[in-house]
């Protein structure tokens, strides 16, 4: 209830009573928690059972300061069995009363035991011994440690918040970690339309062989002969003027190559179109 450093001076008062009053064993000491006894103005405080040497110290609801109190006045009591002055005693109601033998065994023992409990008090005071943290002391541990299990708790209910629809569009579950705490979820941006490193050498050289593979086809398209003339010139270059002939002969020549310019231009205008296709 009381702490470590209650531990530490119950065994630091019970030696030093040891060393001032002479006996050899120490009794063995209870420390009782009773909530009923501690609603009850006239409840015990502790008490001293010599035939088995065992003494109860009632802790609930009280400074312990006064617990330590009662067990130096129980140490008396101890030391007085262990000189003999006990083995006839009766402790039933009203003994400091009617017995003057127990009358002075209890005299002694408030004496005794609040004085040796002060000379006790006043040494750990004197050489700066660490005394057991007070009631009020422990109860601030216990709140601190409270608070401390609250903020862990509520980190732990905050990772693990459902944080709505997610990339994929379903929704987080209480296992899911937000973006924000878990940055092992979270994806590299990807750049759209940039050329990984490893693969740009290889993309820029197809690209390279299909850009001159496509400027020699254009190269080997030829403009069509002027349908005038028999000369060899193209039409664009062609000085003939439209010189016409007016034998028969002439005129189905010229029809024919007409014919044959109307076909080649269209199949011109088809390979330009397919070229424009190619490199957009």
């Amino acid at each position: 209830m009381y702490g470590n450093k209650f531990k530490e001076a119950t065994k630091s008062l019970m030696s030093y009573c040891r060393e001032q009053m002479g006996y050899d064993k120490d009794p063995d000491v209870h420390f009782v928690k009773d909530g009923n006894n501690s609603n009850n103005m006239l409840g015990y405080t502790a008490h001293y059972q010599p035939e088995d040497k065992i003494v109860t110290i009632y802790i609930s609801n009280r400074h312990p300061k006064d617990a330590l109190r009662s067990l130096s006045h129980e140490l008396v009591h101890h030391a007085q069995n262990c000189r003999g002055d006990l083995q006839s005693a009766k402790t039933e109601e009203g003994y400091a009363q009617k017995d003057p033998h127990m009358r002075k065994m209890e005299e002694e023992a408030y004496l005794e035991g609040n004085m040796m409990f002060r000379d006790w008090e006043d040494s750990c005071k004197e050489q700066n011994t660490i005394l057991p943290s007070t009631i009020g002391e422990q109860k601030m541990n216990n709140l601190k440690n409270l608070i401390k299990e609250k903020i862990l708790a509520g980190l732990v209910a905050e990772k693990k918040m459902p944080m709505g629809p997610g990339p994929d569009g379903k929704k987080g579950t209480d296992d899911d970690n937000p973006a924000f705490l878990d940055q092992s979820k979270k994806e590299p941006k990807k750049d759209k339309g940039k050329i990984p490193p490893q693969l740009e050498k290889h993309v820029k050289a197809k690209q390279g062989n299909k850009k001159d593979k496509v400027e020699e086809e254009v190269e080997t398209l030829e403009e069509g002969k002027c349908p005038h003339c028999d000369g060899d010139a193209p039409k664009s270059k062609c000085n003939c003027k439209g010189v016409e002939e007016h034998s028969e002969l002439t005129d189905i020549k010229k029809n024919q190559d007409s014919i044959d310019s109307l076909n080649e231009n269209r199949l011109l205008n088809i390979n330009k179109e397919l070229m424009r296709r190619l490199l957009k």
